[in-house]
């Protein structure tokens, strides 16, 4: 029989996957606005996100950095206590502003 923490760990683990995974289709759905890098590493148990511009500037490539986060998955944030879940919560929010940001910039004034 499982206790009641391995089953809140697996919850817990699971809320984290469907989190990454809706960070993930939003870079999907929106590379149009932004160039989004997924990655994972499983040794340190480590999810990382990078998010830049694609803009085009006098026929040249621009690209600037507007979201670099890095969770661990495994362990919560040194620096506030903050849990896995809350940490990729919090990046999804981000990721859906920076977004928005980049399809204000991209609107057509009428």
């Amino acid at each position: 029989m499982k206790s009641i923490e391995n089953h809140t760990q697996e919850q817990e683990n699971h809320n984290c996957q469907s989190v990454i995974a809706g960070i993930m289709e939003l870079i999907v759905s929106n590379s149009q606005y932004v160039n989004g890098f997924v990655n994972y590493n499983g040794y340190f148990s480590q999810f990382d996100v990078t998010v830049n511009t694609h803009h085009i500037v006098d026929g040249a490539r621009e690209s600037v950095n507007l979201l670099k986060e890095q969770v661990y998955l495994h362990r919560n944030r040194y620096s506030d206590n903050a849990t896995p879940l809350a940490q990729l919560l919090a990046l999804e929010d981000k990721l859906i502003e920076v977004i928005a940001n980049e399809m204000d910039k991209c609107e057509v004034p009428a």
